[in-house]
């Protein structure tokens, strides 16, 4: 069986709602040449990750607005669970993973949500090891203060990894 990264998708953003079949409108709006651009474009491709995805994660808000690369959400837009669709065999689990790029706590990466043991692509079947925490800015400034700008942009990567079988993840 192979497991690994299987799909990942930069989440800086959103577009405005539509009705009807996610994967062709994704084909409409992000080309395979547009899709490989974005992700080279931001520094994805190589500085988090070594190559382009093959296949998108489809991403869609509790609202239903479709989810793209690198396009831009308010914070409202995700107060509560994104949904999620990705080309998943049926009989495999998977682990979600969202990470913020733009909180550095280092050598802490933060993480808004981690759900693993999903069967297929049916995250809510899953074991949610982390619950899910809405995006919000955090930057601790040289000085020890917390920075209270609010017109910051925050980018994340949302990874889905095929498991090789079920994993026993303890939460702290």
């Amino acid at each position: 069986m192979k497991t690994g990264l299987v799909f990942v998708f930069v989440l800086v953003g959103a577009v405005s709602g539509f009705r009807g079949n996610f994967r062709d409108y994704y084909r409409q709006k992000c080309s395979k040449e547009s899709w490989d651009d974005i992700w080279r474009s931001t520094g994805t491709v190589p500085n988090k990750l070594n190559q382009v995805p093959d296949e998108p994660l489809y991403m869609a808000t509790a609202t239903g607005t479709k989810i793209f690369p690198n396009q831009t959400l308010d914070t409202e837009q995700l107060l509560k669970r994104p949904y999620f669709k990705w080309n998943a065999d049926p009989d495999a689990l998977y682990t979600l993973l969202i990470e913020d790029n733009d909180i550095v706590l280092r050598p802490i990466k933060y993480a808004h949500w981690l759900v693993t043991n999903i069967p297929g692509s049916n995250v809510y079947g899953g074991d949610e090891v982390l619950e899910y925490i809405p995006s919000f800015y955090l930057n601790i400034l040289e000085n020890g203060e917390l920075e209270t700008r609010v017109t910051i942009t925050n980018r994340h990567l949302v990874l889905v990894y095929k498991q090789p079988g079920r994993i026993n993840v303890s939460t702290i």
